[in-house]
């Protein structure tokens, strides 16, 4: 068993009404070729139970955070998706102007898979995606996601809190505190 540093730290952070506490955990294995453990969960008022765990986050685990964008964050502390009717929407009538430029359907056909594209639930999608059939082939590579209702929650989060976190892992690396667990 290889020896590893431990660090645990928590965080908290308020704007306006809106609150959430971070806590990070470090396990810096002292080989440097061996993964650590580092954590980071996040109890708030735009929801709780947000945690992930990295083995190899490529740089100091405060600054790899600071630099997280909130899509790859949402990712992995909130990680459900959703469909998207608009975004679908959008997608297929893309592909069939592209289809329409390159001569692969009628114009005919095209209006009337765009006329019937205006999808209000993956139902619908699905519906089209067997009326499209033999034209579209690969409908199914058009259908877009988006985050769930905590993707969401997590997203607001970010904006609103996420800031005034990192700023916080910014003043505690620079001053190098940590608490041993």
């Amino acid at each position: 068993m290889s020896a590893a540093i431990d660090r645990l730290e928590h965080f908290v952070v308020r704007a306006g009404y809106e609150y959430a506490t971070f806590v990070v955990l470090q396990r810096i294995p002292t080989n440097p070729d061996r993964g650590g453990y580092f954590m980071l969960a996040i109890e708030s008022s735009f929801g709780s139970g947000y945690a992930y765990a990295w083995s190899h986050p490529g740089r100091d685990f405060y600054e790899f955070l600071r630099g997280a964008d909130v899509g790859y964050l949402t990712s992995k502390l909130a990680p459900g998706t959703e469909f998207d009717p608009d975004a679908t929407s959008r997608s297929v009538r893309d592909q069939l102007l592209q289809m329409r430029r390159e001569r692969d359907i009628s114009a005919d056909r095209a209006r009337e898979l765009w006329d019937a594209s205006n999808f209000e639930c993956v139902q619908d999608f699905h519906q089209w995606q067997s009326e499209a059939y033999p034209d579209f082939t690969d409908a199914w590579e058009y259908g877009a996601s988006m985050p769930d209702s905590r993707g969401r929650e997590f997203a607001a989060l970010h904006k609103a809190l996420w800031p005034g976190f990192c700023e916080q892992l910014k003043a505690c690396g620079q001053a190098g505190e940590a608490v041993a667990v």
